[in-house]
This record gives structure tokens, C-alpha cells and sequence, in this order.
């Protein structure tokens, strides 16, 4: 149906007297459109918003459901939620209430109210409520639309042995009547419109280079994808092409973000664009020449995205202009759709080392838990290495609470890095001080993430009937202590796969490490881009300050002050021929195949199989730097290889200093500790060679030379042995059937005589 609709389409637009090219872009935006229709008019559950069935319990209790539309999309009137839920009371006293009103259920959408359901005895179980347009006028900052429900059973209160339960069904639904709206090109609204936080459709978006980009065009690439990372929280469908492989079908289904100098982007001459793009240079104010550029248009490929063009009149400025988009925070000064900026001042790395902070200092602000069920609250701090060495760190966590609150009941568990440090048993004292130790082990060099957790109980629960009641503040003025000592982190010299991304977290935005690509090569670019979309979403980054440098091009002074990240195959990378005898895998002279040493048993791939390779290894010019390695057998080995530093539970699989992935399988090894004596890739498509055991013998014969180890080692009896243990055990086995036969058949025999003598 899709395609015999695409068809109808097309010759409709050719006999309108449009070109070919113009015809296909529109035809996939007609029928984008068309299907779109049918999507959104349709009914969208809370299960497919993400919403897990949720238990309110009485007299008080809340649940919310968050969603955005795309861009083009806004609610119209006619707008509807159904409802579905289950309501029951418990206990003794439950007989006498009758048909009275025993509480109610609020619905809020965007705060809202929308109706109120009264709760009793014979309340329905489903309800429709239509949304008035008041409603859609506000929404939360990031745009989304909210959906609040709040359980008011106070007869809990009135009656102690009477209890309230209710459960929202996730098959309740939105039924959302939509209009056409055009994107707004606002860059104080980023991410949105490219980015929309818990979109109801998917968004997606492309990273657009030149095809032939200079270092610095694709450095500003890697820094619009971290900063991307970063500002979405790894939920936007970002990759990057070259401006040559643009098709109809993917400039009319995506956003698009160009990035490097305006004349390698002739294309982009038909954007209606503040300042036009495609040019030999752009037009930019006579004091604005070597400014770098943000500006954003309609695309002229689809009415329902936009285009996004970060670059300016040299490399220089293209550099600063992506760094500023990084921080998810432009400012257009005269005009909403262009931002001019002329100079990036991002040198955080050359702040002081502070052994005390506060959280004030680190830019929280006292945050109180109870709010309409909040009860999660992070923050992010960044450490140095010879703070993550030291020990005696520790946190003063000021906390004050409410009275009403139970303190049998309600704690405060402590995260760092995952991993729990402590507990806080709240006492009748208010506000009061309490310190928990901080572990090295806990510790990473660069970010770090300390989360705190409450469960929350009331004293009395029907002292809460407005939700506020009860609640525990973390105070701005808890601090982080964490002293410095001589000792320093060998980082580099035990660097292992599994520490990744933290290795290449060790400053707040990234500015040690240095992205080595090669030339020509736009399956390595595209890899490197979502590698680095995952790190900033890891780092949270306030700003992306990465290097990008062509494997041609590794000086001895980058290796000496940068992490690495490399991409590509070994034979399209000259940097890795000068340190190949030192990775753990190394690769022989004009081939793409690692080598593996340290096997007992070595694999070689079957032809036409491809794999990726992961390795790690300290920097030969400073062992605090590492060097890890994404790369691959053949170009489609090299995404496989870069997958799995995109996604938590791929990352999860790293181990040792080597690894070999195919497809979604992770294999791992450490060369470190010697040989092996499983095969790495025994599960691939593989051929075997069992590498010879050396003799002992001065003067080996040439039969045993031929022998592998483990076939010479083994007694000569043995396959006789186990020959002829086999043939008796057949021959025993056979005799026993017969036997067994016979017997059943003589029983049978037995039996049809003592019913004929019966008879």
C-alpha cells in the first residue's frame, strides 16, 4: 500500500511539470504526511509513553505521565484522555461505608484541572475527558505536556481499618486531534525544534559534513555530536553523512545539521536562510567577518523540519561556532534564528583544584524531596587525579525535614558512581549534618555522579492532603571534601575497556582527548560521531572541547598531552604502524586482520566475514594517557565495533585490553596475563590453526614438530582405548535390548496361556 501510494504521488507531481529530483522529495513528504495523519488521529496509549502501571495507595498519592509532539505538530481542540482504572477498599469497617463518596481522583493536564472523578462504591472504571484548549497554552520549559493524577482518599483518615487502592491501566490512552503547525526557528529554544524530550514519534536528525572536510570541519562535527549527547540525554536518532550522500528520501525525513564552511554546501543555496549558505562566503557584517555562525531555517526539502547551518567564513570560526552549540545555550541577540559569536572562551581545564565544594559552588541550589512524590535528586562534580587517588574524601550531607514525617519509616540512601556509599537514618534534630566517607574505589578521575534517594513516609498520612506536608531538603550548603596527595593515578598503564567512557571523562569538557580519523572515509566519521553522541550524554557537558587530527598527523606532542580515540582500519591509519608491536592485538604489514598472540588456539577469519576490534593500551609518550582503538577487519567491521560504545548494555560487556565483536557478540580477553587457552572467536565464522607447542628438546624431530601440543602430549594407548571401550559397550548395549525383547515377548506369550486355560 506504501509503495502503490508513493507511485500515485510521484506521477501526479511529474505531470505538474515538475523535475524528477523535486518530485520524489515532495512525494515522500505527501505520503509522510498522509501516514502521519493516520498515527496521530489514532488512539496512543500510556503504555506506549513509557507509563508503568502504578499502585496509588490512599489517603494521598500522585502519578504523572510526560510527552511532546513533534515540531509541526500542535494539539487542536477535540482533544481527549480515556481513562481506565481500578479502584478497591480494604478492611473491616468497608461494609458500612455504602455508596457515600469516599474520595476522589484529580486530573491535571499541563497543572491544569481538567475533572474531578468521585471515588465511591459504585464509581465507573473508565471515563473520557475531553481537554480544554486552555490547556495546550502552557507546558513544562522543555515543552512537553503533562498528565497529573492525584488520589484524595481522606475516608482512609475517618476510618482506620478502611484502605484505598487504585491503579491507572496503561491501556488507558490519548485520543489527540492535531493541527499543522510550521517549526520554529527560535535558537533559544535548543534542542527543540531538532530535539523534542519524550516525543510521542520518533526524531531524528543528520550531522551534515563536506566530502572532502578539512581536520577542523569534522572537529566541529565531533563537538555538535557530543554536545548533542549532552543536551538530549542520548535520545535523539543523530548521525552523520557526507553533504554527497544526501538522498531525497533523507533530506525529507530528517533535520538537518550542516557543518563546515558555507561553500562546500551548495545545496543549501535554496534554505531560506538569514544569512545564505553555498556561497564562496557569507555575507556577515563588515565587523563580523571572522565571527562564527548559527542560524536556522524552514527546510526547503520538508515543511516539517528544519535546517541548521553552524559554520562561518574560516575554520577557525566554524570551531567556535560548534562549541557554542555544544552547550545546548545560544543567545541570538538581534534576531531569534541567527547567532553570531565571536570569541568561545572554553578553557575549563585551567581551573584550580578545589578540595572543598559545596553544592552551591557546584550550581545547586537547596532542593527539597516530598513535592508531589519527588524523591530523586543527582548532581554532577568533577575530580581531578590525584584527588581520585586520596583518600580521607568525604560528604557533609545537611539535611533538614518536616515533623510530620516518620522517621522509622523514611532514610536517605547515598550513590556514587553507582555504587552505594551510605545511609542516613533521620533523627528528631532539624536541620543536622552527617558525614559519609568517600571511597577511592568510588572515585573516578573527571566525572562523577552523586545521587540521593528518599522514601518518604508521613507520621500521619492525612496530615498530607495538599502533598506538602511531609518532606526532607537537601541543603546548598552540603559539602564535598577531597584532599590532594602526591600519590598519582598510572591510569594509562592498567587501562582497561571496561573503564571506558571514564577514561575519556577527566575533564568537564572533554579537552584531552583527541579524536584520530583517516582520510577519506566516511564510515570511520560516522562511527566516531555516535561514539562521541554517547560520551557527552555520559559526560554532560557544558561545553564540547575535543581534538580531531587524521591519522596521518599524530605528533608526538598529541600523544604526550591527549587521550586517544581512534577509528577506521589499521591499514587506512599510519599512526598505528608506529605503535603496532605495542597493541595488544597488532596487525601484520598491509592487513586490516589483528593477530593474536596470546592464544593457545588461533582463529582466522572466514572470507567476506567482518568483525570489529577493541583495544586499549597506555600512550608510549605518557603512561597517564591511553590509546583506545575502535577499528575494523573491513568497513563494515568498524561500526560493529564502534556499536558497542553506544549503548549501556553493549558497554557493559568490555573487559581486558581486547575485544573482538561480531555483531552483537562482545568476546574479551587481557594479553596482559598470558596466554589463553580458549580460542577468542571460537563462536565466529572462523578457521582454525592450532598454534605448535614448543619442544623441549634441543634437537626435536621433524614428527613431532608436526604434532600440536595438545595431540603430542597424550599417551599412545588412548585411542585404541577408547575404541575398543566403545565397541564392547555397544555390543553390551545390543545384547541387553535382544534380551529384553525376548523376555517381554515370552511374558506375552505366558499371559495369552493363562487366559486360555481360564476360559
Amino acid at each position: 500500500m506504501n509503495k502503490l501510494l508513493r507511485i500515485i504521488i510521484l506521477l501526479t507531481l511529474l505531470l505538474s511539470g515538475l523535475n524528477i529530483s523535486q518530485a520524489y522529495a515532495l512525494a515522500n513528504e505527501y505520503q509522510s504526511k498522509i501516514e502521519w495523519a493516520g498515527q496521530v488521529g489514532d488512539a496512543i496509549t500510556f503504555g506506549q509513553l513509557g507509563y508503568s502501571e502504578k499502585l496509588m495507595v490512599g489517603p494521598f498519592d500522585s502519578a504523572s505521565i510526560y510527552f511532546s509532539l513533534p515540531a509541526n505538530i500542535d494539539i487542536a481542540t477535540e482533544s481527549s484522555v480515556f481513562l481506565k482504572y481500578a479502584v478497591a477498599w480494604t478492611g473491616s469497617g468497608v461494609s458500612d461505608l455504602g455508596n457515600s463518596v469516599l474520595g476522589t481522583l484529580l486530573v491535571y493536564f499541563n497543572d491544569e484541572l481538567i475533572d474531578t472523578i468521585i471515588l465511591n462504591g459504585s464509581a465507573e472504571s473508565s471515563k473520557e475527558i475531553l481537554i480544554p484548549e486552555e490547556a495546550f497554552d502552557t507546558t513544562e520549559t522543555d515543552g512537553r505536556h503533562n498528565l497529573r493524577l492525584l488520589l484524595n482518599a481522606d475516608v482512609n483518615c475517618n476510618f482506620d481499618d478502611v484502605q484505598t487502592s487504585l491503579i491507572v491501566s496503561k491501556t488507558s490512552q490519548f485520543n489527540l486531534q492535531y493541527k499543522e503547525a510550521l517549526p520554529t526557528t527560535d535558537l533559544s529554544l535548543l534542542p527543540r525544534p531538532i530535539f523534542q524530550a519524550d516525543s510521542i514519534f520518533p526524531v531524528s536528525a543528520l550531522i551534515v559534513v563536506p566530502d572532502n572536510p578539512d581536520a577542523l570541519e569534522l572537529q566541529a562535527a565531533m563537538t555538535v555530536s557530543a554536545g548533542l549527547g549532552s543536551i538530549t540525554g542520548n535520545e535523539l536518532n543523530v548521525n552523520l553523512v557526507t553533504n554527497g550522500n544526501l538522498t531525497p528520501d533523507l533530506v525529507a525525513s530528517n533535520n538537518l545539521i550542516f557543518v563546515g564552511l558555507g561553500e562546500n554546501f551548495p545545496n543549501l543555496q535554496v534554505a531560506d536562510m538569514p544569512f545564505p549558505v553555498g556561497g564562496a562566503q557569507l555575507a556577515l557584517p563588515q565587523g563580523n567577518i571572522d565571527d562564527g555562525v548559527i542560524e536556522i531555517g524552514l527546510s526547503p526539502w520538508s515543511t516539517s523540519h528544519v535546517v541548521l547551518y553552524i559554520g562561518g567564513n574560516s575554520l577557525e570560526a566554524i570551531a567556535k561556532a560548534a562549541k557554542v552549540f555544544s552547550s545546548g545555550n545560544v543567545i541570538a541577540v538581534e534576531k531569534p534564528d541567527v547567532s553570531l559569536i565571536s570569541d568561545v572562551n572554553s578553557d575549563v581545564n585551567e581551573q584550580d583544584v578545589f578540595e572543598d565544594r559545596t553544592f552551591k559552588d557546584l550550581g545547586y541550589e537547596s532542593q527539597t524531596m516530598g513535592l508531589f512524590g519527588e524523591n530523586y535528586f543527582s548532581y554532577n562534580f568533577n575530580v581531578s587525579s590525584e584527588q581520585a587517588s586520596s583518600t580521607g574524601g568525604y560528604l557533609d550531607l545537611v539535611i533538614s525535614h518536616s515533623d510530620l514525617i516518620d522517621l522509622e519509616s523514611t532514610g536517605i540512601t547515598v550513590i556514587l558512581n553507582d555504587d552505594v556509599i551510605g545511609g542516613v537514618r533521620l533523627t528528631e534534630e532539624s536541620p543536622v549534618v552527617t558525614r559519609i566517607n568517600l571511597s577511592p574505589d568510588s572515585l573516578r578521575r573527571g566525572f562523577n555522579r552523586l545521587e540521593i534517594l528518599s522514601d518518604i513516609t508521613p507520621f500521619f498520612t492525612c496530615y498530607s492532603a495538599d502533598l506538602i506536608g511531609t518532606w526532607v531538603t537537601i541543603n546548598e550548603s552540603s559539602l564535598i571534601h577531597l584532599p590532594v596527595s602526591e600519590q598519582k593515578i598510572d591510569f594509562g598503564s592498567d587501562a582497561k575497556l571496561s573503564e571506558y567512557p571514564q577514561m575519556f571523562l577527566t575533564s568537564p569538557d572533554i579537552g584531552d582527548l583527541a579524536v584520530v580519523l583517516p582520510h577519506n572515509d566516511a564510515v570511520s566519521w560516522s562511527s566516531a560521531s555516535d561514539a562521541l553522541f554517547y560520551i557527552g550524554y555520559k559526560a554532560e557537558l557544558p561545553i564540547a572541547n575535543l581534538k580531531v587530527v587524521f591519522g596521518d598527523e599524530v605528533t608526538d606532542d598529541i600523544l604526550k598531552d591527549f587521550n586517544l580515540l581512534v577509528f577506521g582500519r589499521s591499514s587506512t591509519l599510519p599512526f598505528l604502524s608506529e605503535i603496532n608491536d605495542l597493541l595488544p592485538a597488532p596487525f601484520q604489514d598491509g592487513s586490516d586482520e589483528a593477530v593474536q598472540p596470546s592464544m593457545f588456539v588461533n582463529y582466522s577469519l572466514l572470507p567476506d566475514t567482518s568483525v570489529g576490534y577493541l583495544e586499549i593500551l597506555s600512550s608510549p609518550n605518557n603512561p597517564e594517557r591511553v590509546i583506545m582503538a575502535v577499528l575494523g577487519n573491513t568497513d563494515l567491521g568498524i561500526p560493529m565495533a564502534s556499536k558497542t560504545l553506544t549503548q549501556d548494555v553493549l558497554v557493559s560487556k568490555l573487559a581486558g585490553n581486547f575485544s573482538i565483536v561480531y555483531e552483537d557478540q562482545v568476546v574479551s580477553t587481557d594479553t596482559r596475563l598470558g596466554v589463553s587457552k580458549q580460542g577468542l572467536i571460537s563462536e565466529l565464522p572462523v578457521a582454525v590453526t592450532v598454534t605448535p607447542s614448543v619442544s623441549v628438546s634441543d634437537t626435536p624431530s621433524q614428527e613431532s614438530q608436526d604434532v600440536p601440543a595438545a595431540v603430542e602430549d597424550r599417551p599412545v594407548w588412548i585411542l585404541p582405548a577408547i575404541v575398543i571401550t566403545t565397541a564392547l559397550m555397544v555390543i553390551v548395549l545390543v545384547v541387553t535390548l535382544f534380551r529384553g525383547l525376548v523376555g517381554r515377548k515370552s511374558e506375552k506369550e505366558n499371559l495369552t496361556d493363562d487366559k486360555d486355560n481360564t476360559k
